[in-house]
């Protein structure tokens, strides 16, 4: 009779990463004296992400038999916004100036984390001739769902706010702007664990 319970752990994970943003306004004196400002800003994101995970425990009570999984998790995450706006400033004597804007913003988010339990599939096992990291097809996955376990969301919300503000600030200028930024990055890493405990 064995004391110890021993469990195993080995796992691989890889990540995709991309992010696009921008930032572009147009800001003018108008020729009558007023002021005119337009902007448009946004982003633009996605993350993809693998793991794959053997796990194993073997139970020092013999007729407990053994806890062996092949775990498969899937996650995905898409993002973006954009906010267009205009402010026209009414500039008057004595340095009095009346501010109206118009902004419109647009959100969205999509997430799905389903979770497949790949053990469930005949030949899938844990000690079975199947590498870490290696897929059944297409049908056989979509049955090895784990659906307790697997999360899909979305959200997308909008807003519109508009107002007018009365100021005493004052100043004239010309400027047009913009800036693109863009980010990719890859993360891929692969562990194995071995403990025992009575």
């Amino acid at each position: 009779m064995r004391w110890l319970n021993r469990s195993s752990t080995r796992s691989l994970f890889e990540e995709w990463k991309y992010n696009v943003g921008h930032d572009m306004m147009w800001d003018a004196k108008l020729p009558w004296g007023d002021n005119l400002q337009l902007r448009f800003t946004g982003s633009l994101s996605r993350t993809e992400n693998d793991r794959f995970e053997h796990y194993l425990l073997d139970y020092a009570s013999s007729g407990s038999g053994a806890d062996r999984r092949n775990r498969y998790d899937r996650g995905r995450r898409r993002n973006y916004y954009y906010q267009p706006s205009a402010e026209y400033t009414f500039n008057f004597p004595n340095d009095w100036h009346f501010l109206t804007y118009y902004i419109y913003k647009q959100d969205y988010r999509s997430d799905s984390s389903p979770r497949y339990r790949l053990d469930s599939l005949a030949g899938w096992e844990v000690g079975a001739a199947r590498h870490l990291g290696e897929l059944p097809s297409a049908r056989e996955l979509s049955a090895a769902l784990d659906v307790p376990n697997s999360y899909f969301g979305t959200t997308f919300p909008g807003c519109i706010p508009w107002g007018c503000v009365l100021s005493i600030l004052g100043g004239r200028r010309t400027n047009t702007s913009g800036s693109i930024s863009i980010c990719l990055s890859h993360n891929r890493r692969k562990t194995c664990a071995t403990a025992g405990r009575r």
